[in-house]
């Protein structure tokens, strides 16, 4: 019997980041998997990436500059024929990202809804939480709106954006309310759906945890010449990048031949100071805009990736990559990123948040292993992760809990 299965995801890979490119390379796993099984996409990306077989509908509605025009657009569409029309013929509707608006509509109308959680939107406006909680994520609004201004001031928004996120706070209060009619959650790491679990719960044992699929990623070919750091997180302070640039100080000073390799978002300021650094030392290269060729290729010249976020990552793309080429991950105790590493050499590599002595030791450590034991560690790293994330245990995980109704 055929199942239909409607996805409903604002933004869609290309477009967006960890959580686009896991719904895409979930939608494709289940999409070769089940041979009864008919995908549509309603997306506000109009040039999405494309899967044989699924059909995409692109949507105004969708496509908006902010969540919060998202959810006000999303709050009406029960009074659209179109969004009615299109929940009905669907067996069951599935959101991976923020459209929480429509999870009462599609209950409304008998359907089954399961939300697919990437981030701490339900619990948090701004979505993300800093490492500092080691227990019980606390509630309340107060507590939210200063995670909100913390995180606004950590971007070095202007104090406009900092007082307009803050007073838009209070809107989050829905979220958790639309969640709660959702027949399944799945959340991508034990220790996300603890946090979650813990602040909301009232609906704890709608809650799974599924880890996501991996990108198709060839273990690279390491030229390893000078030592190499790479990091990925652009300037952003909440990716830890003022640690980087205390860890290249403090090792420029022992390695006059390192080499710090960064990837990512970086404003003029920040482009024109780390420009004078290089003119003095030649060691810094920036690389903003990267397809999957460039960064393999920064992967194969490099020892380690430094991964420095002071976030609780649900389940960090980067250090999963950085494995499956073969690159050691020098990784903070954040979120997912233990259970990612666990049992793996790259468990060793593992330093408490914003420890830059740490750092700078297990970077030590990396530059003292021999070129065979490189080898061996590389290998292990792509092996073990291949067995713990495998595709085949992760779509039948999936199929059971998005297709069984």
């Amino acid at each position: 019997m055929t199942i239909r299965l409607l996805v409903i995801s604002e933004k869609y890979w290309p477009q967006g980041g960890g959580a686009e490119h896991a719904t895409h390379l979930i939608l494709g796993l289940l999409n070769r998997n089940n041979n009864d099984l008919k995908i549509t996409v309603l997306t506000g990306n109009n040039e999405p990436h494309r899967i044989d077989g699924v059909n995409f509908i692109y949507s105004k509605m969708l496509d908006t500059p902010t969540k919060i025009h998202l959810w006000r657009n999303l709050m009406t569409a029960g009074k659209l024929g179109f969004f009615n029309d299109l929940i009905r013929n669907n067996d069951i509707t599935y959101i991976p990202r923020l459209s929480y608006p429509l999870i009462p509509l599609v209950k409304d109308l008998g359907k089954k809804v399961v939300v697919h959680l990437h981030d701490y939107q339900p619990i948090t406006y701004c979505a993300g939480i800093f490492s500092k909680i080691r227990s019980d994520f606390k509630i309340g609004l107060l507590k939210d709106i200063k995670r909100s201004m913390a995180f606004e001031i950590s971007e070095k928004r202007n104090l406009y954006k900092v007082l307009l996120s803050s007073s838009l706070t209070p809107t989050n209060g829905l979220v958790k309310l639309w969640i709660k009619h959702a027949d399944k959650v799945i959340c991508v790491s034990k220790r996300q759906c603890q946090i979650i679990k813990s602040a909301l719960p009232e609906i704890k044992n709608k809650f799974e945890v599924v880890y996501n699929p991996l990108p198709q990623i060839p273990l690279c070919k390491k030229k390893i010449g000078d030592p190499t750091f790479l990091y990925l997180g652009g300037d952003r302070y909440y990716k830890g990048f003022y640690l980087v640039l205390s860890a290249f100080s403090d090792m420029y000073k022992k390695y006059r031949n390192v080499k710090f390799l960064l990837a990512g978002g970086y404003n003029q300021e920040v482009k024109d100071t780390l420009t004078k650094i290089n003119r003095k030392r030649n060691c810094l290269s920036i690389y903003e805009r990267i397809n999957e060729t460039e960064m393999l290729d920064l992967y194969s010249v490099s020892n380690a990736l430094l991964f420095t976020s002071i976030l609780e990552e649900p389940l960090s793309y980067t250090v999963l990559e950085s494995m499956l080429t073969g690159t050691i991950p020098i990784v903070s105790r954040v979120g997912g990123v233990p259970e990612i590493v666990q049992g793996t050499f790259a468990e060793r590599m593992l330093y408490e948040p914003n420890n830059l002595e740490q750092i700078l030791d297990k970077a030590e450590y990396v530059l003292s292993l021999s070129k065979e034991q490189m080898f061996n560690i590389n290998i292990g790293l792509r092996n073990s992760v291949l067995h713990r994330f495998n595709g085949e245990v992760i779509n039948q995980q999936l199929s059971k809990i998005i297709l069984d109704n």
